[in-house]
């Protein structure tokens, strides 16, 4: 029975239901999407075995690397000595991630972009599944362990054991033998895997050299812990001990210390140079689950306020009930009930929207989120308690309040006028316009900055760009050819091979410099480059010379910035030499300081070399007008003639835009969510107007029949809401500049935030009450003030 009279009275208000659904289901939605982002990012590695006692060693540096002292990397040696010295460790495993394989299996060749290098030990460490194969196997000479997805693509088979491969990466081809298969894994994991050699073997093979050097950092290691292993200090102290003395460093010295990182940190810990992935910082999943759950707020606020007139409009239901000797218990489980029933519908409707949508969430925010009950179980637990959460908050005060009136008073309908709800309806406008403002404002300094990373003048040339990454050792060989052929090619202006490119110059060389006569420290963030690079790139001499078509003229001689001029205190006016080695280094130019990395970071010193064609990484080409098909094609048949690797390109300006993909998702989403924030503060402003049109016929019967116009009636009724919105402007304001303020202390380079941020907020939610309003006054200037009073 009180099912059929809560559908009936849905029914006979269903403006207040259809506005409260809507505005649930927004609210929910996007509670929904974030909370299963933020679960996401914080759930990595978290389905090891041993993931409470995995740590990996973080290297404590005193000079930094691209703008951080932290570094995940270490030398090849320090495994077995921390094995042997150090109690605590069970075991250790040495992992890196290489570029670019050639892979031949009988007449099928293959190019892989990405490959790895570990000990066996970390398949005991971590908790990858073997479908075939057992680590004890991947611990035979020259062994390999690929992932079933990587079986089917290379033997057309998941069972691929005993399979070779021949791998050309830095030398020619070289033998490997598969000896494991691995599933796929489907949860978040730091460490992506795909075709995996064993360590020693190819870095014998490779880089024979890193076995036995203590110096050179080059290779990510995992440590398990035993169980009792809690003062991880005095462990890293350990290391670090046993890292200087092989070293031959001395105790009074300066260098490095390492320490513990747990492995459930490493995924949200960012500033950590040579990470494997990019760390999501904490600040961002807190910025979403604040938007989140102000979008809520929001929601429940116009839900709160409509089910106070769903009370309004049952209150003889509810005074008759409390007459024919109804408890108050009663009564509230009979209304809870409802507010059940009511809520569930947006709860539906959002877990369908979800559900439906997965795939295009999943590729906009580049996770993996798995909706299978048995599989993830996470989103349902998230939609129950969401739905048992919202129904009390909004179930609450309607409760309260009908249980605390008098049944003499509620048939009287005397409470639907009283102050206390006012005020309540009024406090809720006043907290949606703040939020909606805050968000507005957000949203606006997000979007600015993120144009302004994107247009920013990098002190560079990246227009008309295309880059072909060198991936065959061979053709480096023969490169003064290659450009010379692709110079041919109509249309194509300049080519330039270099080690790195523009914007990602992160090789940094810090050794023992004699400067001027005096023996200095100094670390130059360095790139090798041709003649050519200057006109490809249009970077600027301030002064001195460019290098000469002959490299081999200037084998010794450095190209600085004007940052590393500043730095070393270089006078311009006198021959400047440094003395590296046996070597005598001479500057023979400045040229003009540009963005060596994302604007994330300032500019740093650094220095440009013509010392060897075999460190040259890409291959720039720089197009008359724009990169057409026909060029690229040319490209590719010239590229083709001369190496057996597969031809790759990009457009460069489309990687120096991708590089803040992040921001511009980031402010794309905000963008939404200060729509759906517009959208749902809107929907709430017309159903408080609804209810207090409603409540307040009598009194317009009145004013008109005094003669009041059209403006006079407006005035009436926005006078209130002007104060509100006035307040929440102020209030949004320092609450929209301190968040803001906290997410450009990400970036070196900030834009401004100009004043039209916070005068445009204001016009908006200006406009949105006075549209509302303007509508309701409309409505009430077209009733009969005589029907209105006789109703009344």
């Amino acid at each position: 029975m009180w099912f059929k009279l809560f559908v009936r009275s849905q029914i006979r208000n269903l403006n207040t239901f259809l506005i409260t659904v809507l505005s649930l289901t927004v609210g929910i939605s996007l509670l929904m999407v974030i909370g299963l982002y933020i679960h996401n990012e914080l759930n990595y590695d978290k389905f090891h075995a041993n993931k409470d006692n995995i740590y990996r060693l973080i290297r404590n540096n005193p000079s930094q690397y691209l703008e951080s002292n932290l570094m995940a990397i270490t030398p090849a040696p320090l495994k077995n000595e921390v094995l042997a010295n150090v109690d605590e460790v069970e075991a250790m495993a040495r992992f890196t991630i290489n570029r670019n394989l050639l892979i031949q299996h009988g007449e099928n060749s293959f190019f892989e972009s990405e490959y790895q290098v570990a000990d066996p030990s970390l398949f005991n460490i971590f908790s990858f599944p073997f479908l075939y194969g057992s680590v004890e196997n991947f611990s035979q000479p020259y062994s390999a362990l690929i992932t079933r997805s990587m079986a089917l693509k290379f033997f057309g088979k998941e069972n691929a054991i005993g399979e070779e491969i021949s791998i050309q990466a830095y030398k020619p081809l070289q033998n490997y033998t598969i000896r494991g298969v691995i599933d796929d894994v489907e949860q978040n994991s730091h460490l992506r895997l795909s075709l995996v050699f064993s360590f020693e073997d190819f870095i014998k093979e490779y880089q024979t050299g890193d076995l036995q050097n203590w110096h050179n950092h080059n290779y990510i290691s995992y440590l398990q812990l035993n169980e009792h292993s809690a003062n991880l200090p005095a462990i890293a102290n350990n290391i670090t001990d046993i890292f200087n003395k092989n070293a031959g460093f001395e105790a009074s010295e300066k260098t490095s210390t390492y320490e513990l990182q747990a492995l459930k940190d490493i995924h949200t810990t960012p500033g950590i140079s040579f990470d494997i992935q990019e760390a999501v910082p904490m600040s961002k999943l807190y910025i979403l689950a604040f938007i989140a759950f102000l979008i809520l707020i929001i929601s429940c606020f116009n839900a709160i306020n409509l089910s106070n007139a769903f009370i309004m409009t049952r209150a003889k239901e509810i005074g008759i009930r409390k007459i024919n000797g109804a408890s108050k218990a009663l009564l509230t489980r009979l209304l809870m009930a409802e507010y059940f029933v009511l809520t569930f519908i947006p709860v539906a409707i959002s877990a369908f929207l979800l559900f439906t949508f997965i795939p295009q969430f999943n590729s906009f925010f580049n996770v993996n989120i798995i909706v299978h009950p048995l599989k993830n179980p996470f989103p349902y637990i998230l939609l129950i308690g969401i739905w048992v959460l919202i129904s009390f908050v909004i179930g609450l005060y309607p409760v309260l309040l009908s249980n605390s009136l008098r049944p003499r008073d509620i048939m009287k309908g005397s409470f639907k006028y009283s102050k206390k709800g006012k005020t309540i309806r009024e406090v809720s406008v006043f907290a949606q316009f703040v939020i909606a403002g805050s968000l507005i404002i957000t949203a606006l300094g997000i979007q600015n900055q993120t144009n302004y990373l994107l247009n920013k003048d990098i002190g560079f040339n990246k227009d008309n760009i295309l880059v072909i990454p060198l991936r065959d050792r061979q053709i480096i060989s023969e490169i003064k050819t290659l450009k010379q052929q692709l110079a041919q090619v109509p249309g194509i202006q300049h080519v330039s091979a270099s080690s790195h490119l523009p914007n990602s110059i992160t090789s940094s060389q810090g050794r023992k410099w004699e400067l001027n006569g005096e023996e200095q420290q100094v670390s130059l963030y360095a790139a090798n480059v041709d003649a050519d690079f200057f006109d490809v790139y249009g970077l600027g001499l301030k002064e001195g010379r460019n290098f000469k078509e002959n490299l081999q003229l200037d084998r010794q001689s450095y190209i600085l910035n004007e940052t590393a001029i500043k730095e070393l205190d270089l006078d311009l006016s006198q021959r400047n030499r440094f003395i590296q080695n046996e070597d005598t280094i001479e500057v023979i130019g400045v040229v003009k300081d540009f963005n060596l990395f994302s604007l994330h970071q300032s500019i740093k010193p650094m220095k440009l070399m013509a010392e060897s064609e075999s460190w040259y990484n890409f291959l720039s080409i720089k197009v008359d007008s724009e990169i057409s098909p026909a060029i690229i094609q040319s490209c590719r048949q010239v590229f083709g003639n001369m190496s057996s690797f597969p031809f790759d390109y990009y457009v460069y300006e489309q990687r120096i835009e991708s590089i803040y993909q992040s921001e511009q998702k980031l402010a794309s989403f905000v963008a939404l969510t200060v729509y759906l924030a517009i959208f749902v503060c809107m929907i709430g402003l017309i159903g408080i107007l609804l209810l207090s049109y409603r409540f307040r016929l009598k009194e317009i019967g009145i004013r008109k029949t005094l003669g009041a116009s059209l403006l006079n009636l407006f005035q009436t009724f926005s006078y209130r809401f002007n104060i509100i919105v006035i307040l929440s402007i102020l209030i949004s304001i320092p609450v929209a500049y301190f968040f803001l303020q906290r997410w450009l202390e990400n970036f070196a380079y900030q834009s401004n935030l100009q004043a039209w941020y916070y005068v445009l907020p204001a016009l908006l939610l200006f406009g949105m009450a006075w549209l509302v309003i303007g509508y309701f006054v409309i409505q009430s200037n077209r009733i009969n003030p005589t029907e209105i009073l006789r109703s009344e």
